[in-house]
This record gives structure tokens, C-alpha cells and sequence, in this order.
């Protein structure tokens, strides 16, 4: 990390100190494709710059040339005042990197660039292509990232034309009427465990250790969302999912699996809205009724169990699921003949 300080700051002031000796000559810019060209040498000739990302070396470049931009506008109009140094040991201390297809990847939990390896982040939601990531070191010696990301509309996915219905497992998270299963991830069930052998030994509900489990907990529960709702609106075009009792989605006590339900339909709520997807939430109970009249094809699918997918015996819970196809399937037909 501190490699790819050091190379933005070098090449920032070298630019800077250039930029302001040709000024002072005889009040000429230097040109900006000559800039370019020598950046090039400059990592011709320096080991140390070439073992870093080029787009850092670039962006640095591109932040002088901003700063001297306005420099001269400011200068036309008799505001002399020349961009500062960057310090070595002043709170300035960040680099900008572009992104593209190889050198920026991001999961749930981290973000990974080339040449820096794994970022770890809060888990926050990242919507968009990503386009650029600056990196900040601030004064009591944090690492801050900011994301820039461009329009949400790229990340659409195509449509595939299939349907699918979700219910709440009774052991596991969730069942498709593909006939297939979704368990908890096991990091999940694993600190759940911990806080409920923790909470048996200690009465302390803010103890530092049961603190650190529910911050560790949160995290994967977005991780394991951020995945299971992309898995569906990837696969499916129309998505019919068993709904909340409103008393417990409009601020009611939520047990641990009702959270993760209510985040779970949120997030897939969002994510269907995005990409133009059918989604409908309701009553399974209601659904089960009433026979299943449509195909169900099975799929394979990220971090699920195998389930019963074609045997001739499904069980309630798969039935439950496909009857829920079933009425979304006609509830969905119905709305298309009225709109």
C-alpha cells in the first residue's frame, strides 16, 4: 500500500514542479500529450514505478493536469496560487486507480485490486460498474475507500424467460419449486451458535464479545443476500416469493431468521425492479391450495443442497413452492390481460 502512496505522490510533484517551472518561464503550459509521453519514460526507467498498477501512475498525471486547469483559470483572471505539494507526512496521502475488467474485482465483503490483493469493506451495497476506487490514508492512520460508479443500468441481466417460486424452509433458508433447497450459509449458522452459547454464559447483552459476533453476523448475512437474490433474478424472469406477515415486516420483534427473510424479499424486491423482472409476493399458505398447473425445470444454483428435484414424491415444502409458481403464474397473466 505504501508503494502505491509513495508512486502517486512522486509522480503528482514531479508533474507539479514541471507545471510550474515552464509557468514561471515565460507563462507557458506544458503540453499535456508531452506530459503523456514522458510518463512513459519516467516508468521505462524506474524499476520501482514499474511494479505498480500503471492506472495510478495515469491517475496521478490526470490529477495534476486538473489542479493546474483550474490553476490557469484562476491565474487568467489574476489568482496566482499553484496546487500544494503532496507531503509525505501530511494527512494528503490518497491514491485514484481506473478500473476495468482485470484489475478491480468486487464481492459482498472485500474488494480486490490488482497488485493491492483483498480490500476488506463494511459490506456496504455497491450498485453500478465500478469505475474508479480511491484509496485514503487519513491522520490517525486509516484506509478509506471510495467507490465511483457509473449507471446502475449496465448491471441489468438478460431475460431467460423462466419463472420460479420461493418459500421459507423449515430447516433451511428457502425452497424453489425447481426442487431444490437453499441452506443457510454455514458462516451464518456457525456464529449464531456462538451468540447463543455466549448468551448462555454471560448475561451481558453489550459484552465486546457478543458485540463482535453480531457485527461479524451482519456481514454475512449481507454476503449470503447480496448472493442468493442475484442467483434468482439471474436465472428467472418472473419470481413469486412467499411473503412477511406485515406485523412483523412493519416493525414487529423479529427472530433471527425472520431478519434475514425480511432482508432477503427487500433486497429481491430491488434487484427485480432494476432488471425489469415480474415479482410478486404472496401468501403460500393460500397458494398451497390449489394444485400446481405449470412445469418446474431444475437448475443448478449456488450454495444450495440437493433437493428432491425429480422424484416422483416432492415434498410439502417443494409442492408449497410450485403452488406458489402456480397462482403467481395466473395472478401475472391476469394483470398483463387488464394493464
Amino acid at each position: 500500500m505504501r508503494r502505491y502512496f509513495g508512486a502517486y505522490r512522486y509522480i503528482y510533484n514531479y508533474y507539479r514542479t514541471a507545471y510550474i517551472t515552464a509557468y514561471d518561464r515565460n507563462q507557458s503550459r506544458f503540453d499535456e500529450d508531452a506530459a503523456n509521453e514522458l510518463l512513459i519514460k519516467l516508468v521505462q526507467q524506474d524499476r520501482a514505478l514499474q511494479i505498480v498498477d500503471f492506472r495510478v501512475l495515469q491517475g496521478a498525471l490526470d490529477d495534476v493536469n486538473a489542479d493546474f486547469t483550474e490553476f490557469y483559470q484562476g491565474a487568467d483572471s489574476g489568482k496566482k496560487s499553484y496546487p500544494r505539494k503532496i507531503s509525505d507526512s501530511g494527512s494528503r496521502q490518497f491514491f485514484r486507480i481506473a478500473a476495468d475488467a482485470n484489475n478491480i474485482r468486487c464481492e459482498p465483503d472485500y474488494i480486490s485490486i490488482h497488485g493491492l490483493g483483498k480490500l476488506d469493506y463494511d459490506g456496504t451495497r455497491i450498485e453500478g460498474t465500478i469505475r474508479q476506487i480511491t484509496v485514503t490514508r487519513n491522520a490517525p492512520g486509516q484506509y478509506l475507500m471510495s467507490v465511483f460508479c457509473d449507471d446502475m443500468e449496465e448491471r441489468r441481466y438478460p431475460f431467460t424467460g423462466e419463472a420460479v417460486g420461493i418459500v421459507r424452509g423449515d430447516k433451511g433458508f428457502a425452497a424453489a419449486s425447481t426442487g431444490k433447497y437453499y441452506s443457510d450459509a454455514p458462516e451464518i449458522i456457525e456464529l449464531r451458535a456462538q451468540m447463543s452459547a455466549l448468551r448462555k454464559e454471560d448475561n451481558e447483552l453489550d459484552s465486546e464479545a457478543l458485540k463482535s459476533l453480531r457485527k461479524a453476523l451482519a456481514k454475512e448475512n449481507k454476503s449470503f443476500i447480496s448472493r442468493i437474490t442475484t442467483h434468482f433474478i439471474k436465472n428467472y424472469d418472473r419470481i413469486y416469493v412467499e411473503a412477511m406477515d406485515d406485523s412483523l415486516r412493519d416493525g414487529g420483534l423479529l427472530s433471527a431468521e425472520d431478519y434475514l427473510w425480511k432482508c432477503f424479499l427487500e433486497q429481491l424486491e430491488k434487484k427485480a425492479e432494476l432488471n425489469n423482472r415480474v415479482y410478486l409476493e404472496l401468501d403460500a399458505d393460500e397458494a398451497a391450495a390449489l394444485p400446481p398447473t405449470v412445469a418446474h425445470p431444475t437448475e443448478c444454483a449456488p450454495k444450495e443442497t440437493a433437493g428432491d428435484a425429480g422424484s416422483s414424491h416432492p415434498s410439502p415444502l417443494i409442492n408449497k413452492a410450485r403452488s406458489l409458481l402456480a397462482t403467481g403464474e395466473r395472478l401475472s397473466n391476469y394483470i398483463e390481460e387488464y394493464e
